[in-house]
């Protein structure tokens, strides 16, 4: 299951069908999205054979651990997250100061109201490094992504995997029942568990 978050708190929550119906992937801009000169790179790989793939997975090595499917499987918990009234420049050491490149917004009464990039950041305001140069004239709901799509704790993998690369996302929030943020999973998590767990379930 999946959901999107605003404002006014949880306004979508369905299958992956039903969310690219409501929220199309053409029209989405998020700012937990890929950078740009990450979607202007383009892989080029030659066809690979089924059997291909099917020798080189027999031929893995399998350790002791169990098949992976669900978000709550790789995600990482707990998770940075900041306030809504927190400033700018405090955010941008935040992010600098954990080497992440995002990071979840919560309303004062604790809910998820959106999300803030570095590269939002950079837009109005001036840094060198970790020190800002020119603080940002704005407030932090002006300059965060007011909507937010989650997934849940037990969302299949290939899922969220499918959601990231649609949306163009670096990182998808794993909300609970009761709209509490209790992970978060990046690409890096996804390719880190495809190259450490063979048993990954991605083929299905």
């Amino acid at each position: 299951m999946f959901a999107i978050y605003d404002v006014t708190g949880r306004s979508f929550r369905d299958s992956l069908e039903q969310l690219y119906r409501v929220n199309s992937v053409s029209s989405t801009v998020s700012l937990h999205r890929r950078k740009p000169e990450e979607q202007r790179q383009k892989q080029v790989a030659s066809p690979i054979s089924r059997s291909a793939i099917r020798a080189y997975r027999e031929n893995l090595p399998h350790p002791q651990k169990s098949t992976i499917y669900h978000a709550n499987q790789i995600m990482r918990s707990p998770v940075i997250m900041v306030r809504e009234n927190f400033l700018p420049e405090a955010c941008w050491e935040l992010l600098w100061k954990n080497e992440i490149s995002q990071v979840p917004v919560l309303s004062d009464k604790g809910l998820l109201v959106g999300m803030l990039a570095k590269e939002d950041l950079l837009k109005v305001m001036i840094v060198d490094g970790k020190t800002v140069v020119r603080p940002a004239e704005k407030q932090l709901p002006d300059i965060m992504s007011p909507q937010v799509i989650t997934a849940d704790p037990v969302s299949d993998i290939r899922r969220v995997a499918q959601v990231l690369n649609d949306y163009h996302f670096n990182s998808l929030p794993i909300v609970d029942d009761f709209d509490r943020i209790v992970g978060i999973v990046t690409r890096t998590d996804i390719i880190q568990a495809v190259a450490t767990h063979p048993t990954l379930s991605l083929w299905g």
